[in-house]
């Protein structure tokens, strides 16, 4: 429900497979965007449907899916929403060995229906209202779609239903992952963490469970066994793990560490003054950065001793830096986020200077 609430122009569902993610953003939010409203005495209203947005009728909007193959799936592709939902009120469009090209409404709206594998150069040269997405895409076939949307008065709205998971053996399909990730979900999920009004895009997790009513979920776990824990986590609970390497521990050891473990008191970044003396000068800021975050569980001690071991990112993971206070041995700080080698020095020397000039191990 929150989902079809938010105003935000872009809108991303991630979630476990057979979640319901696709139901909700393929079916019914697409319904509500063509489908017309109609008044007491059966008139139309020049509205469609959806209950938390006004979106005239008639429009024009696309969905895209991976492959054609994909779209055409019987239970589960494109194709299927879209008739289950508002079969009954198409009548006409053009179509091509089963695959759908457009389908035209009773109202005038039409729906026209795409694949990446077209590349960026299928959704240029357009207006749209509305954009669906149905799994991971390229960035240069979102960008291009999204430009379509800026030019319908008012700006259409875009929305994503999709599972994060990559083929580690693939470099295109764990970039296609990684900068979704990194420029839209992340800074998101931070912004919504911290309660900060959303700046154009919200995003939201849909756990298997939640669909429990219509999937058996322990048979659906049963037969993710033999996958690796993060791709059943990912294929669960919607929530990104990068797949290129496997992860330290259990599904079941993590249960337990997460007994012992607690919220930082802080987040943002360590910001710098050139007016102070040399380490007085960094000291924390509670503003975030996009693209990456500090976390403080201790701030600094004067005697303290402390030691940073640094995991620096490649081209699909995030760098991240872990501070340990010699004296508990307890962990006080992490610093984690996309950068490159040169930023990644910077922030070092910010957090080595900050926790009394602390010494640093980099791998």
């Amino acid at each position: 429900e929150l989902f079809h609430q938010s105003d935000a122009q872009t809108r991303i569902l991630l979630g476990g497979n057979s979640a319901g993610k696709s139901y909700a953003a393929l079916g019914a939010e697409v319904a509500n965007h063509v489908v017309e409203a109609m008044d007491s005495e059966g008139n139309s209203t020049g509205w469609a449907v959806h209950p938390y947005r006004k979106i005239k009728i008639p429009n024009v909007g696309w969905i895209s899916s991976a492959t054609e193959d994909v779209q055409k799936e019987p239970y589960g592709g494109t194709q299927s929403y879209v008739n289950e939902f508002i079969g009954h009120e198409i009548v006409g469009g053009t179509e091509d060995r089963g695959v759908w090209k457009e389908k035209r409404l009773r109202n005038g709206s039409r729906i026209v229906f795409k694949t990446m594998m077209s590349g960026p150069q299928a959704y240029r040269s357009a207006t749209i209202d509305w954009l669906a997405v149905d799994e991971p895409h390229p960035r240069s076939v979102i960008n291009e779609a999204r430009m379509r949307l800026i030019r319908s008065q008012p700006m259409g709205s875009m929305w994503w239903a999709l599972t994060p998971v990559s083929d580690p053996n693939k470099h295109t399909t764990v970039e296609m992952i990684r900068w979704l990730m990194q420029d839209l979900v992340r800074p998101a999920l931070i912004r919504q963490k911290q309660g900060v009004p959303h700046n154009g895009v919200e995003v939201w997790h849909m756990h298997m469970k939640e669909n429990a009513r219509y999937i058996d979920y322990k048979g659906a776990m049963n037969a993710m066994s033999g996958m690796p824990d993060h791709e059943q986590h990912a294929r669960s609970t919607g929530e990104y793990m990068n797949m290129t390497i496997g992860q330290g521990f259990s599904g079941r050891t993590i249960e337990l560490l997460e007994d012992r473990t607690k919220e930082p008191q802080a987040e943002g970044h360590l910001a710098y003054d050139d007016r102070a003396r040399f380490q007085e000068g960094y000291t924390y800021n509670p503003d975030f950065r996009e693209g990456f975050v500090y976390r403080f569980w201790e701030f600094p001690v004067n005697g303290h001793e402390y030691i940073i071991g640094v995991d620096p990112g490649g081209v699909s993971d995030p760098t991240s830096a872990t501070v340990i206070d010699v004296n508990h041995r307890g962990v006080v700080a992490e610093f984690h986020g996309w950068c490159d080698e040169v930023d990644l020095a910077k922030h070092l020397q910010v957090l080595g200077l900050y926790y009394n000039m602390a010494e640093i191990a980099v791998e």
